[in-house]
């Protein structure tokens, strides 16, 4: 597997099988024009090339980039943006609002990768969410924002009992 870091919580996790961008930030401004990125990189979408899923975390702009998004999806229109099984998904609604197309589920192949989508239950209305990626013997699992959560934690290595590498919270 190869993972590469974009910025921010935006990185490309690649199997033999699949290419799955993770909460891509490109717009600057996010947070009511309190964020920005610097450097800044223009035409990510073409540093980034096509990939075959987008996981969104959760709803916050630095994790959720509808503007982004849009254009990602019309210059790449077979990569699927997919979420978590959220019990009150705030993120889904965000999307159906912006007319981007999404699968909610727990669990999606392709060829020998399997991923994982867990929804850290224990925060105010299921805001945040957990990715693993599983190709042979390998698995990379993705953090995001969560703090540390037992049950989490839990649902994660019943899934993948063995990680090889875990992309942290670096805040918080």
């Amino acid at each position: 597997m190869k993972i590469r870091y974009l910025y921010s919580a935006g990185v490309m996790i690649e199997t033999p099988d699949t290419r799955v961008l993770c909460d891509p930030w490109v717009t600057q401004g996010v947070h009511a024009g309190s964020w920005f990125h610097y450097p800044y990189t223009p035409d990510l979408a073409d540093k980034i090339g096509p990939c075959d899923l987008i996981y969104l975390s959760h709803v916050h702009g630095d994790h959720t980039d509808t503007v982004f998004l849009r254009q990602y999806l019309l210059r790449y229109p077979d990569a699927r943006v997919v979420i978590a099984p959220f019990t009150n998904s705030h993120l889904a609604h965000v999307l159906r609002g912006e007319s981007i197309p999404h699968t909610i589920g727990a669990e999606f192949s392709k060829g020998g990768t399997t991923l994982g989508l867990f929804p850290a239950n224990g925060y105010p209305d299921d805001v945040d969410s957990v990715l693993v990626v599983k190709h042979g013997n390998q698995s990379v699992v993705n953090w995001n924002d969560n703090t540390e959560n037992p049950d989490l934690i839990a649902r994660v290595k019943a899934f993948a009992p063995d990680i090889t590498c875990a992309l942290l919270p670096h805040a918080g």
